[in-house]
């Protein structure tokens, strides 16, 4: 409405994939409340002279579902923020391998859980930092239901903290559920934890899969499998951990820094006058 009434130019960039986003809360795909966020962003997303995605299977996903493609679209990931940053950190005693941001259901944060449960007996603690829907849910899965002995629940902290609890890390890692939709996104986190220089564990599919992987900077089981899981981080104790850590953040160096970020939204915006 702004941009009509003022004869402005519009240039949006897309973190989430709408409708398709509220399949998430379990929105029923093609119910009525689909179709009207479907009418609703179709509409948004056509008035845009200009579209900047996340994530690379995002352009996918428009050219499908609005037949938007093409100049209109460019790919423009995310950055971390500078606090983020590689520091030695002298490791001893058990493996710590951490999960930092937001806790809830679509984090599957249960398949790490089930993963501990089967490393009981390694050396190996893993620690939770952030908050979300589905802490409380995770906190008693991992307290009550599996016992574990190996995972710490320490909640919300500062930016600042998190840097500084990764550099007390081995490794880091990311999960997300079997979902198409997360397929297609590329979580944040992944870019603060290659700005830090950690090698990265993983259970997800897709975009964040294939970057992972590209970067060669640790190992990835598919969403959800807790077997892969196991796998993955046997093999991430067998590793060399410090080239592991070393490809991220040269991967980081080379596709995620905040001036490159800033420097193309800005010739975007200039485009676009």
């Amino acid at each position: 409405k702004y941009k009509k009434k003022h004869n402005k130019k519009l240039l949006l960039y897309c973190l989430d994939l709408w409708p398709d986003s509220l399949t998430l809360g379990r929105v029923k795909k093609g119910g009525l409340i689909y179709k009207y966020y479907k009418r609703k962003s179709q509409k948004i997303y056509k008035s845009a002279d200009k579209i900047l995605v996340s994530s690379k299977m995002f352009e996918q996903y428009f050219d499908e579902m609005f037949k938007i493609n093409g100049e209109r679209i460019d790919y423009l990931p995310q950055y971390a923020e500078d606090v983020f940053v590689p520091v030695s950190c002298v490791q001893g005693g058990n493996i710590e391998i951490t999960f930092a941001g937001n806790i809830g259901t679509t984090q599957s944060i249960e398949t790490i859980l089930y993963a501990a449960q089967k490393l009981k007996d390694e050396k190996i603690d893993f620690h939770f930092y952030g908050d979300g829907s589905g802490l409380s849910v995770f906190e008693d899965l991992a307290k009550n239901k599996l016992k574990l002995q190996n995972v710490f629940f320490h909640g919300r902290i500062s930016p600042q903290e998190v840097a500084h609890k990764y550099a007390q890390s081995d490794g880091l890692i990311v999960t997300l559920s079997d979902n198409p939709v997360l397929s297609m996104s590329f979580p944040g986190k992944i870019q603060t934890y290659m700005a830090a220089g950690k090698p990265i564990i993983g259970a997800v599919n897709g975009e964040a899969a294939e970057i992972i992987r590209e970067a060669e900077c640790g190992f990835c089981a598919n969403a959800e499998d807790v077997d892969g899981l196991v796998v993955c981080i046997k093999e991430f104790i067998n590793s060399d951990k410090v080239q592991l850590g070393q490809n991220a953040r040269k991967y980081y160096e080379e596709n995620f820094q905040k001036a490159d970020f800033i420097n193309r939204l800005s010739d975007e915006l200039e485009k676009l006058r």
